[in-house]
């Protein structure tokens, strides 16, 4: 028993130090008079790379079913019957005021109506 509580005691105590030696800075910097300076690095989001990349993003955002059906009723009155994404189009089932039932493709994107 004694000899697991030493055992245990020594790996603890290497584990210690190997993180203590690890935490320093490899032979850089103010222990050795290396003066290196930090590195600052940009975050990703203040990138103009990111920038775009969010605009782009912005402008594909797909717009929902709710959104979709508000137009098409806004334009055309009736109601949704059912509807279906088809890569950036939804197919939407339609049902005018005067009960005529139509299939009617609306850019997922854009919001642009085809009939």
């Amino acid at each position: 028993m004694r000899f697991k509580t030493g055992l245990l005691s020594a790996l603890l105590g290497l584990t210690l130090a190997a993180g203590a030696a690890w935490a320093e800075p490899h032979g850089r910097g103010r222990h050795q008079g290396g003066g290196q300076q930090p590195v600052a690095v940009e975050p990703n989001w203040s990138s103009p790379r990111a920038e775009v990349r969010d605009r782009d993003r912005q402008q594909e955002r797909i717009l929902s079913v709710r959104e979709v059906a508000e137009r098409v009723r806004d334009r055309f009155g009736g109601e949704l019957i059912s509807a279906s994404l088809q890569g950036r189009t939804y197919l939407l089932r339609w049902r005018f005021p005067n009960e005529r039932v139509e299939d009617i493709r609306v850019d997922a994107v854009s919001g642009a109506i085809y009939r």
